[in-house]
């Protein structure tokens, strides 16, 4: 009895078990709907960043400290210190973050001009000027590219996290040797926790060049890159809303706050 009963229920499941439609390229293709066409300068990118103990997702009780988290997808755990996080780069670009007494004052893009500019000094008026140079970098999720829906993201490398740009820079530069795009590798982001007079904190420790990309990878990457290398109409910018928290490792330095509507929107210098 239970063997037919099983059996039947098997049989009702497979008649009524949802099929998803595939739609006709005709209707979704290429020419259908024009008017959904995006500009570059209407973007605001995502960013990946790395928990703080003072980190809002943390103080919320989303995430836990040392952790890897996207601003489009809080829920998910890209990486921790036990498990780097993945990432395809295919772009970079740096910029000056700039603080006037404390208070943050602007985001400007690196330039042969302003690359020796002073981390520290005083202006015309005594105000008290302070500078971070952080290395940003274009990337994509391998698992969002292998489910077809690849879209770009922005991490940062800044404060204590910036010494780790010299073994990415390595990397890439290896690569190019053998005529290899930075897309051409999965990087491995890892972090770990350090410490200064403030307290505890995490920061991204090393990069390490992981596998080759499949195909669907690099292409993806390619793609983004051409389309956020094609600025005709204005810079694609990068929404740092997310990564404004004061953490224990910049106090001194700290992020524009979120309420300031100059961290915005700020936008990418190159790719």
């Amino acid at each position: 009895m239970s063997k037919s009963v099983k059996s039947n229920n098997t049989e009702e499941n497979n008649k009524v078990a949802p099929v998803e439609d595939q739609l006709p390229s005709s209707l979704i293709g290429e020419g259908g709907f024009e008017e959904e066409q995006i500009d570059n300068e209407d973007l605001s990118l995502p960013t990946i960043r790395l928990t703080q103990a003072l980190s809002k997702l943390v103080q919320d009780g989303i995430a836990k400290q040392g952790e890897f988290r996207h601003s489009f997808d809080k829920e998910r755990v890209l990486g921790d210190s036990k498990t780097p996080l993945e990432i395809i780069p295919f772009g970079k670009f740096k910029v000056w973050v700039i603080r006037k007494n404390k208070q943050f004052d602007s985001i400007v893009p690196v330039t042969p001009e302003n690359i020796d500019w002073e981390w520290e000094e005083l202006d015309s008026e005594e105000n008290v000027i302070k500078r971070e140079k952080w290395f940003n970098v274009y990337c994509l999720i391998p698992s969002e590219v292998k489910q077809g829906a690849a879209f770009p993201a922005v991490l940062s490398f800044k404060g204590k996290s910036y010494k780790a740009v010299k073994t990415f820079a390595t990397i890439v530069k290896k690569l190019q040797g053998f005529k290899q795009p930075m897309a051409s590798r999965v990087f491995k982001i890892h972090c770990e926790q350090d410490k200064n007079e403030h307290g505890t904190f995490y920061k991204i420790s090393d990069v390490e060049m992981g596998r080759k990309t499949t195909t669907q990878e690099i292409k993806a990457a390619l793609d983004w890159h051409k389309s956020l290398k094609a600025q005709s109409a204005g810079s694609v910018s990068v929404d740092y809303e997310e990564m404004e928290e004061k953490e224990v490792e910049s106090q001194a330095q700290a992020s524009p706050s979120t309420n300031d509507p100059k961290a915005e929107g700020v936008a990418a210098q190159a790719v």
